[in-house]
């Protein structure tokens, strides 16, 4: 027998649906009717200003010592790879980055072009919040081959949060659009090499602390530096 909390469940949703379709249509009416479209006259925002020039600068990790960005070609596209070592542990990691170029630019399989290229085969997948109450939910995977054994973190992160799929970043951007803004965004992982096959929940603590860190260098230093 169906549940009540099912059958009020999917009400709800077709309600919640509807809503946000009128939100649509009310905010592209005016547009419509004129015939000129927000996005095509939304100027560069100076978040994607600063990210354009990500490429020179990196990003500044508290508590990891870091290289210099490289580039890395990775599915056609043009990652950068920062080398990452923990100034109290030692923890080794690699922080790979696909920061928005242009204003057109969407996210898109990012992460089937990181396991690809790698020829990954990918186990213990989960997806958590980075922390306790966080606004980032982050894709948790370990990624193996023939050579080597990884953990790795993926998530897109916007300046009020992150999350690792395409979806969720639409609907922030959609957002956006409606106050005539839209949503920049960068493409994060980051690589630890483990054991062969080690079990990769140990990790997580420190992991998802750096993947922390991370967001918020980004947000202080790209997103809100720029508003």
């Amino acid at each position: 027998m169906v549940s009540l909390a099912k059958r009020f469940a999917q009400p709800s949703k077709l309600v919640v649906l509807a809503l946000l379709l009128v939100i649509c249509l009310v905010g592209a009416l005016p547009e419509y009717r004129t015939g000129h479209w927000g996005w095509q006259t939304t100027p560069t925002t100076p978040v994607l200003k600063r990210l354009q020039h990500f490429s020179k600068q990196g990003l500044t990790i508290p508590g990891w010592q870091s290289s210099p960005p490289s580039p890395a070609e990775i599915g056609g596209q043009k990652w950068l790879v920062q080398k990452l070592s923990s100034l109290s542990s030692g923890q080794e990691a690699l922080l790979l980055l696909l920061p928005q170029r242009a204003l057109e630019d969407k996210p898109r399989v990012e992460w089937m072009d990181l396991e690809g290229v790698q020829s990954w085969t990918t186990d213990s997948l989960s997806e958590r919040p980075l922390s306790a109450g966080s606004r980032v939910q982050a894709r948790y995977l370990r990624g193996w081959n023939s050579q080597a054994t990884n953990a790795v973190l993926e998530w897109y992160a916007w300046p009020d949060g992150g999350a690792p799929q395409l979806s969720s970043w639409f609907w922030a951007d959609l957002r956006a659009r409606l106050a005539r803004q839209r949503q920049p965004w960068v493409a994060i992982a980051i690589v630890v090499p483990i054991e062969p096959l080690a079990a990769i929940e140990p990790l997580w603590p420190e992991l998802s602390q750096l993947g922390d860190t991370v967001q918020k260098a980004f947000e202080r230093e790209y997103f809100q530096a720029a508003a």
